[in-house]
């Protein structure tokens, strides 16, 4: 018997992404959808400004990455759907070109979202203690495997 380890994580995902869907503020689920959908890193995605997302191209612009070399990232038709909702937020300020932005600082500048706290509190409540945000990235890859796999029996 084959065993997919993915489906299993899966399941265990749904309470997460929806407690997530339930907060007030919509960044972290839409943070968290939108890694399983492209495999992007966190700090990928709490860096990307408007300008490096090309909703009707359906391909993201990284800059800042892990090995510093710019990537073009396709988005899925999901991820298009929540970079739209992402780009239309209506409480997005003026005068701040990230994706996902935080509280102003001492400064008065935003800097990215900080999701951790939150992210911890719907660990807790979806009981995935031992969960971390980067598992989001092995679901991604695990999919990906299986997909070739079937594609090959």
């Amino acid at each position: 018997m084959i065993r997919f380890p993915c489906l299993d994580l899966q399941w265990r995902l749904l309470p997460l992404l929806a407690v997530l869907r339930q907060h007030s503020n919509p960044m972290p689920a839409w943070i968290a959808r939108i890694v399983l959908e492209t495999g992007m890193l966190s700090s990928e995605i709490l860096n990307l400004t408007r300008s490096q997302v090309y909703v009707k191209r359906r391909v993201g612009r990284l800059t800042d990455t892990k090995n510093n070399e710019a990537r073009l990232v396709p988005l899925t038709q999901a991820a298009t759907e929540m970079f739209k909702q992402v780009l239309n937020n209506p409480v997005r300020p003026l005068d701040c070109d990230l994706m996902f932005f935080g509280e102003p600082g001492r400064e008065g500048k935003r800097g990215p979202y900080t999701y951790t706290k939150l992210w911890n509190q719907a660990k807790k409540q979806a009981r995935l203690d031992d969960f971390r945000f980067h598992d989001l990235r092995h679901e991604v890859v695990s999919r990906l495997v299986e997909g070739r796999q079937r594609k090959y029996q």
